[in-house]
């Protein structure tokens, strides 16, 4: 019997090219956890900061900080990672690659490429004139009043980065002097197949 090949995105015709969509991935149980463990945390470190600066002394007030305080960063997070799931989808055509309402002319378009969780840039592909190789590494620091809080928010962040890094490969492309995101939050099995895919639309 012959197995059916999965993919994680979809290839369609249109009136100008192909129109390639696909979901971002969302985080798993692991990650959702850690993170709402970072947020009550994070919460408990900022209560402890503004209860010292307003000079709160009372039980009720800091509680009701706290409150306020996990409130905030609860809607922060779920805000940002609100897109995450959801579908998106590109298009290319003979002239240009389409992203939402933006549109990117092939002609001044030198490569493609994967971009790993580290900023690295791989399997590029020269689709212009000019081959360019590399990537960009990327860098984030927090510090908090606390030793031991700080400590716990970095182990925190180290795991959430472990388990969020095989889910976050982006496929890009050089546009002029500027890198553009095509694809992100992709599996690297699913960046790898698509980018085969966009690299033969060209």
């Amino acid at each position: 019997m012959d197995q059916k090949a999965a993919y994680s995105f979809t290839v369609d015709e249109t009136s100008a090219g192909k129109r390639i969509t696909y979901q971002k991935t969302k985080s798993g149980f692991i990650v959702r956890g850690i993170k709402f463990w970072g947020m009550i945390v994070l919460s408990v470190v900022i209560t402890s900061l503004l209860s010292f600066i307003l000079h709160f002394q009372t039980m009720t007030s800091m509680i009701f900080l706290f409150i306020v305080v996990l409130g905030a960063i609860i809607y922060f997070f779920r805000k940002k990672g609100s897109k995450l799931g959801q579908s998106s989808s590109f298009e290319i055509t003979d002239k240009s690659i389409l992203i939402g309402d933006s549109s990117y002319s092939r002609e001044h378009i030198t490569s493609l490429y994967i971009k790993d969780p580290q900023g690295n840039a791989v399997n590029v592909a020269n689709v212009g004139p000019t081959l360019v190789v590399g990537g960009r590494g990327f860098a984030g620091a927090a510090a908090v009043g606390a030793h031991v809080m700080g400590q716990s928010i970095m182990a925190i962040g180290t795991a959430v980065a472990s388990h969020e890094a095989k889910k976050n490969y982006k496929i890009m492309f050089r546009y002029g002097e500027q890198d553009v995101v095509l694809a992100d939050r992709l599996r690297q099995n699913t960046a790898e197949v698509m980018f085969e895919k966009v690299k033969s639309l060209f």
